[in-house]
């Protein structure tokens, strides 16, 4: 709120009735001292180890619960839910506690993740592998798995599960948490998806975080190709094309450290792919990896996925199911 000059004349006669004598606003002599002395001793000290989330005074498991569960907007049996963030280690670790004070059979009321692990992994491969031969139909097999491994690795996974906010909720007896045991809790709670809300809510879920993780990604950097011509000679003669020929259309600084080669790959009297390499030996590399990303589907200008596809259309080419 800004004053006016003649607001300010008014409110200066009234001055002495808010600020009593003897009162000033500097900050007291007994401050910098104090506060350099605390920095001194936190310097001394080192810095302050990581905690868990759960070792501060305010922290309520069952809030946080509840508060995961609708801040992905789901409506999965919390019982089923606070089991996907319980590992085994933190089971045996609580009856170790329990044994070391003389209880002779300890049971500490909690089942472990393992089967929510191991169905949450099935949907997850069955359905990224389904997702990705659907938008990716002419790509070899072996290619459609290289790119399903790093879109489901412990280092994605993992990653997904901290942003998230699973890392916090997480019940182990290792802190901090390893890449292993967040990708298995994003596992377990997409097994717990599925328990709770059936295979649909469970498709939908990997589909709104793991495959998205390809959006905007070029997938050569995921997908390796040795001796990219002689592949392309195989590929060109299993779809019945002519046999790839390269041609030199463009040098630049011949016989210089700064040569350039535009070497182009002709099947049949037609460009099917280019590149550029400082020798002409990788540049014709380079067009038949070019070649062969145009004749599987992944150009360079490929079109986005479209992640608002219809779970049907995609569960169809999934794998296999959990029982």
């Amino acid at each position: 709120m800004f004053l006016s000059k003649h607001s300010v004349r008014v409110l200066r006669p009234l001055y002495p009735l808010f600020v009593k004598e003897g009162q000033t606003r500097e900050i007291k002599r007994w401050v910098a001292p104090v506060l350099k002395e605390v920095n001194k001793r936190k310097k001394k000290m080192g810095p302050e180890p990581e905690r868990p989330r759960s070792s501060f005074i305010e922290w309520n498991y069952n809030a946080e619960l509840f508060a995961f569960n609708k801040r992905l907007k789901e409506d999965m049996d919390l019982a089923k839910l606070q089991q996907a963030f319980v590992h085994r280690s933190y089971i045996i670790q609580e009856e170790q506690k329990q044994r070391a004070v003389g209880v002779q059979e300890p049971n500490i009321g909690l089942n472990g993740n393992r089967t929510l692990i191991q169905n949450g992994e099935t949907i997850i491969n069955g359905y990224t592998e389904g997702f990705l031969k659907f938008f990716l139909p002419k790509m070899p097999a072996s290619l459609v798995a290289s790119v399903q491994k790093q879109l489901t690795s412990d280092q994605a996974l993992a990653y997904l599960a901290e942003n998230l906010g699973m890392g916090d909720l997480v019940l182990s007896s290792e802190f901090p948490l390893q890449e292993g045991t967040l990708a298995d809790t994003f596992k377990a709670v997409v097994g717990s998806l599925l328990s709770s809300s059936g295979e649909e809510k469970a498709y939908t879920f990997v589909r709104d975080f793991v495959c998205t993780q390809l959006n905007q990604k070029d997938l050569a950097e995921w997908i390796e190709i040795e001796k990219p011509f002689e592949q392309l000679k195989e590929v060109c003669n299993g779809i019945n094309i002519g046999e790839p020929e390269p041609r030199l259309i463009g040098e630049s600084a011949k016989n210089t450290v700064l040569a350039a080669y535009n070497v182009g790959i002709y099947s049949d009297k037609k460009l099917i792919g280019s590149g550029f390499g400082e020798s002409i030996a990788t540049a014709i590399d380079v067009a038949a990896y070019n070649a062969l990303r145009e004749l599987w589907g992944f150009p360079e200008n490929m079109k986005p996925f479209d992640f608002n596809i219809q779970i049907e259309k995609v569960s169809k080419m999934k794998v296999v199911n959990p029982s």
